[in-house]
């Protein structure tokens, strides 16, 4: 296929999320900030306590993010990698919080 159809290809996609979500997310949230007015969007973000809590989120996510792969990274090989007693049940146990809501909302349903 030639780079020009794939481009086009990748377009619509594109074009779709831009105009279904980025365009209606950008004008909530300059309306919300600033009424339109693209300098009460630079009042709100210069606040120094919007600062702190900014940077503790961030702070709290990047740790938060390293911890969860220093822990789930090995339990992760050894699941794929090795054959031991209660593997199956743990593997079990780890699709739960997946098919859990799936659940609950099809319960409520009925």
């Amino acid at each position: 296929m030639s780079r020009l159809r794939w481009a086009l290809l990748a377009a619509v996609p594109v074009a779709f999320v831009g105009y279904f979500f980025a365009y209606p997310l950008a004008t909530i949230l300059v309306t919300a900030l600033g009424g339109g007015d693209g300098n009460a969007l630079m009042t709100v973000l210069g606040r120094r306590s919007l600062l702190g809590v900014a940077w503790f989120t961030t702070w709290q996510a990047a740790v938060s993010t390293v911890l969860t792969l220093v822990a789930g990274l090995p339990c992760a090989y050894v699941l794929a990698r090795y054959d031991f007693r209660g593997r199956n049940l743990l593997r079990s146990l780890t699709i739960v919080p997946f098919v859990l809501p799936t659940v609950v909302v099809g319960t409520a349903f009925l």
